[in-house]
């Protein structure tokens, strides 16, 4: 018996060693299998990528500091809101003022119109006369600037400089601070700009119209043209939409041209003719012959005279009215504010929404 037991127990010896023997090569044989055989790591990490996005999604930290994916965001439209104000600016050493007015919105870009007084005027005398209510159903910013010494230097030659002695302002600069002020005050891009002028303000209007073409669009000149012999320096950048209207018995700013009347004494120098202005616009903005409108059947009449297809869109109008007063006309067959305001309306954006003014001001 005691050799039977011995001999079982070293059976189960051997046959414990063989086991052990046979999963240790197995294991062993299982590392050399896996540690040789080529791309297993790599096809691991390429099905991994693959599984995992390139672009991943913006998170943000929770409360609990766990990681959140969130979709993108659309930024809210910002509402801006009408208001009236009063704004000012240092320009050339003097402290130029415009009243603002901006109407409600929430686009953020918005056209401006900037309405010009006639010598001895003031901004606020120019708000009379209704373009108020017009730019806030149309969504357009309109700014009334004073002049310094009530005057524009318009560039006409002759003219006697102010009395104050102060020399000319530069009217220039201070128009593109009153763009760039205006849009910061908004917290807005402006996007085209207008100009509309009466008398001396008319002529100033067509100055803009040369030398800031780059943010001027249209303009639009009320018994008024321009200096005598523009031509030979207005080199605008673009092509301007332009509106000249005009009473042909203007008694102080002559329909033809030549001597402005005097005003409180002082000379006011001289002006070119309305149509020799309007044929200056027309050959700068390459327009198509000018078609004539005839009479408009209103009291006051007035001849139309219109020339499309010009460069970048543009248009040329003149609107001579059967009169023999130097005013801003408004009777119940014409009124000069509705017909100004259509035509710079209109014009007021370039093609494709071009923005003039490429620039977030604020």
């Amino acid at each position: 018996m005691g050799r039977t037991r011995r001999t079982t127990g070293l059976g189960r010896t051997r046959t414990t060693v063989r086991a052990f023997g046979v999963a240790l090569v197995i294991a062993m044989l299982a590392v050399l299998v896996i540690g040789s055989s080529p791309g297993i790591a790599d096809r691991a990490s390429a099905d991994s990528s693959r599984r995992t996005p390139t672009a991943k999604p913006a998170r943000s930290r929770t409360n609990d500091a766990r990681a959140t994916t969130v979709s993108p965001a659309v930024a809210p439209a910002v509402s801006h809101d009408a208001f009236v104000d009063t704004l000012t600016a240092d320009v050339g050493g003097r402290t130029r003022r415009w009243t603002l007015v901006a109407p409600a919105s929430t686009n953020p870009s918005v056209d401006l119109v900037v309405v010009l007084h006639g010598v001895g005027g003031s901004g606020t005398d120019m708000r009379h006369f209704g373009f108020d209510d017009l730019a806030r159903t149309s969504g357009v910013a309109v700014a009334y600037p004073d002049a310094a010494d009530g005057m524009w230097n318009d560039g006409r030659p002759g003219v006697d400089p102010p009395a104050s002695g102060a020399g000319w302002a530069d009217d220039i600069a201070f128009f593109r601070a009153l763009v760039a002020s205006s849009g910061t005050r908004m917290g807005r891009t402006v996007r085209s700009v207008g100009v509309v002028g009466f008398s001396n303000g008319a002529m100033m209007a067509a100055r803009a119209g040369c030398d800031m073409a780059d943010l001027v669009s249209v303009v639009a000149a009320v018994d008024g043209s321009a200096g005598e012999n523009f031509e030979s320096r207005c080199r605008p950048a673009l092509p301007v939409s332009v509106a000249l209207v005009a009473t042909q018995g203007d008694p102080v700013v002559p329909f033809v041209g030549g001597q402005v009347a005097a005003w409180q004494g002082r000379a006011r120098g001289r002006v070119a003719g309305v149509d020799a202005t309007m044929r200056f616009w027309l050959a700068n903005n390459r327009c198509a012959p000018i078609r004539d409108l005839g009479l408009a059947a209103t009291a006051p009449l007035v001849a139309r005279l219109q020339a499309d297809g010009c460069d970048d869109a543009r248009q040329v109008v003149r609107l001579a009215i059967d009169a023999a007063q130097h005013e801003w006309v408004r009777t119940a067959g014409f009124d000069t504010t509705a017909a100004v305001w259509s035509f710079v309306h209109q014009q007021l954006p370039r093609p494709l929404n071009f923005d003039i003014v490429a620039t977030q001001f604020g």
